[in-house]
């Protein structure tokens, strides 16, 4: 069985900027939909990759879902938490990467 994971870091970051998503967000947020029972959520910061614990990965996707108020801080706390923990998940084998974003694709470790 395969371990899903999305990139959630565009979506993450143009919410946090109150931006409208685009034809990419919208595709990112049906994956998160579909999957997010059965999948954990990967958020790029600078040139680190930041995996999210399980939980933290729900609470993340629900709340790119169903943006409110404490959106932005709730983000932060989630990934900080999951910041110095380690991300040996992504190198694993059965990993699937869901990557619809722009940037991050330059990574060959994660392919």
């Amino acid at each position: 069985m395969y371990k899903i994971i999305i990139d959630a870091t565009r979506s993450i970051d143009r919410t946090m900027q109150g931006r409208l998503p685009t034809g990419v967000d919208r595709v990112v947020l049906e994956y998160i939909r579909h999957f997010s029972a059965d999948s954990r959520a990967l958020v790029r910061l600078n040139s680190r990759w930041v995996l999210l614990a399980n939980a933290d990965s729900k609470k993340v996707f629900s709340a790119l879902l169903q943006v409110n108020k404490g959106f932005k801080s709730w983000v932060q706390r989630c990934v900080a938490k999951s910041f110095f923990n380690s991300n040996d998940d992504l190198h694993q084998a059965n990993v699937f990467l869901i990557n619809a974003g722009h940037s991050g694709l330059e990574n060959k470790k994660l392919y």
